[in-house]
């Protein structure tokens, strides 16, 4: 197991409940090898039960659109399956209380729609680390921890 790889397990082991990004499973996806190791990580430890995880329906609206471009419809269905059965994964829709936090920290942090969007989904489903690629949350959080995947490799 590579240096990597046991810092992503030690972080992990802190917490019951996470949330995933799009870029993440777009890395897992899509096999990017500078990512791959690490994404496999995440989700072995999500299939396994070590933690829950939770999205936002963003992130399937965001998986789908390229495969749907291209009408790669097998690609599409792929995902959706994957999305859907995956264990101990939960995508969360947007309702009101999610919106209603969004609005707080887009208010408070300058975030994007977004990404206002998925982290206030993740702090409503209770998850306390937040897993992306996307610089855009690169600043703290009381709330949650933001762990950047290139801040492993």
């Amino acid at each position: 197991m590579g240096k990597e790889s046991r810092k992503l397990t030690d972080i992990l082991a802190t917490h019951s409940a996470i949330a995933i990004d799009t870029p993440v499973f777009i890395y897992h996806f899509e096999a990017h090898p500078h990512y791959q190791g690490l994404t496999t990580g995440i989700f072995q430890a999500v299939e396994e039960g070590g933690c829950k995880a939770v999205t936002s329906t963003l992130t399937r609206l965001e998986l789908l659109v390229r495969p749907l471009s291209k009408n790669r419809h097998d690609i599409v269905n792929t995902y959706k399956f994957l999305l859907d059965t995956f264990p101990n994964l939960e995508q969360i829709a947007v309702d009101r209380d999610i919106a209603d936090k969004a609005a707080e920290l887009r208010a408070g942090s300058g975030l994007a729609t977004p990404d206002s969007l998925r982290l206030a989904t993740a702090l409503n489903a209770g998850a306390t680390l937040f897993i992306t690629n996307d610089s855009g949350f690169s600043q703290e959080f009381d709330e949650m921890e933001i762990l950047l995947l290139d801040s492993l490799v």
